[in-house]
C-alpha cells in the first residue's frame, strides 16, 4: 500500500505538468444558445474559403483571443468585392445581422451581407479599429426563404487598405 500512495506521489505533479502545458482549444463556438447560426466561419483552414470567389483574400497567421491562430486577410485594388460568398437561405427565419471580429491593419475595410437577388438589401459592418475587436450590424437584413445571401469583403481602391476578420456569424435576428 505505501509503494502505491509514493508512486502516485511521485506520478500526481508529473501528470499535473503535463496537462496544464497542454494546448487548449481557442475557438469560440457560436452563440447557438442565443441566436440561430445561419453561417460561421474561423479561417482556421485553407479549405474554409473551398467555393469563395474574388482576388483579395488570404488565411493570416493572427487572431482574436479565442479565434483559434488563424483569420481572413482582405486586402486589393479597384476592382470590388475584393472576396465574397453566395450562400442559399436555408433558415425558417427571414431577418438577419451580421457579426465577427475586425483589426484593420491599413485604412480598415467593410464587411457586406445581401441579398444576392436585391441590391438594394444589406447591411453592412466597417472595420476600424487597429487591435482586434467584436463588431456587430446595427440594422438588420431581411430576406426570403428563397433568396440567396451574399457575404462581400473590401478593403482597398484607390487607396490601399488592408484588414482581418474571424469568428464571422450571420444570425437570426428573431
Amino acid at each position: 500500500m505505501k509503494k502505491l500512495l509514493k508512486l502516485i506521489f511521485y506520478l500526481l505533479p508529473f501528470f499535473i505538468f503535463i496537462l496544464h502545458g497542454c494546448e487548449k482549444n481557442t475557438i469560440i463556438l457560436p452563440s447557438r444558445l442565443y441566436y440561430p447560426v445561419i453561417y460561421f466561419n474561423s479561417f482556421e483552414f485553407s479549405r474554409d474559403t473551398i467555393g469563395w470567389q474574388g482576388y483579395g483574400k488570404s488565411i493570416f497567421y493572427d487572431a482574436p483571443i479565442n479565434g483559434g491562430k488563424r483569420s481572413l486577410h482582405i486586402s486589393g485594388g479597384c476592382l470590388v468585392p475584393h472576396a465574397w460568398v453566395d450562400f442559399p437561405n436555408k433558415s425558417p427565419f427571414s431577418d438577419f445581422k451580421l457579426r465577427c471580429w475586425g483589426k484593420n491593419l491599413s485604412n480598415g475595410g467593410t464587411i457586406i451581407l445581401r441579398s444576392k437577388n436585391d441590391l438594394y438589401k444589406s447591411i453592412n459592418i466597417s472595420i476600424n479599429d487597429s487591435t482586434w475587436r467584436q463588431y456587430q450590424s446595427y440594422n438588420v437584413l431581411h430576406l426570403s426563404p428563397n433568396d440567396t445571401f451574399r457575404l462581400e469583403f473590401i478593403s482597398g481602391g484607390y487607396v490601399s487598405s488592408a484588414m482581418l476578420v474571424d469568428l464571422i456569424e450571420v444570425v437570426s435576428a428573431r
